[in-house]
């Protein structure tokens, strides 16, 4: 099975998904590259972010 495994071309995946409005998928996308790179400090970040948006209620 082929896959991305530069952590950039899975960011660009995320980056899509957002630009979709579909945070959840975002998500999935952003674990998917912290487990290619899980020491990454952007990605550790941008999920940490990413998760606190999807708790927090919206308007």
């Amino acid at each position: 099975m082929y896959g991305p495994s530069d952590t950039g071309a899975l960011e660009a995946g995320v980056r899509c998904e957002l630009a979709r409005g579909d945070t959840a998928r975002a998500l999935l996308r952003l674990e998917e590259a912290r487990r290619v790179d899980p020491r990454d400090a952007r990605l550790r970040a941008a999920e940490g972010a990413l998760k606190a948006a999807l708790e927090t209620p919206g308007p």
